[in-house]
């Protein structure tokens, strides 16, 4: 909760800001992503609203890919911030102070990443601009 407002995730598909006091709805946010969304967290900091999103498509002959991206939006409007997609996985929610917002990154899924040489990070990023 932040600036009078409660936000949650109904369905895995939709942020929703709720008036703390009467309940009513102020604005929605539909995350474009490709495939399903299959889970997400909401973490609320200094007016900015970040969504991790974990997503999975199946692709051509049903190869599946699973893939997490983070969303910034403003608090009180519900407009999009930035967009941040590191290639492959956000592992972690964000961690915001001072103007900048941290996240582990990675182009792999698993523990076995390391094992097979591709690479894990910290992305820090501008909260407004990403």
């Amino acid at each position: 909760m932040a600036k009078g407002l409660v936000y949650v995730i109904l369905g895995q598909q939709y942020v929703y800001a709720l008036d703390a006091t009467n309940g009513n709805l102020r604005w929605r946010f539909q995350p474009e992503v490709l495939g399903d969304i299959r889970s997400s967290q909401v973490f609320v900091q200094d007016g900015e609203v970040f969504v991790r999103i974990l997503n999975r498509w199946i692709g051509s002959g049903g190869r599946g890919y699973t893939g997490s991206e983070l969303f910034a939006l403003d608090a009180v409007t519900g407009d999009l911030l930035f967009h941040y997609h590191p290639g492959r996985y956000v592992h972690t929610l964000p961690a915001a102070t001072n103007g900048v917002v941290y996240v582990n990154a990675s182009d792999w899924g698993g523990g076995y990443g390391s094992r097979v040489g591709l690479k894990s990070w910290v992305a820090a990023l501008n909260t407004s601009t990403g």
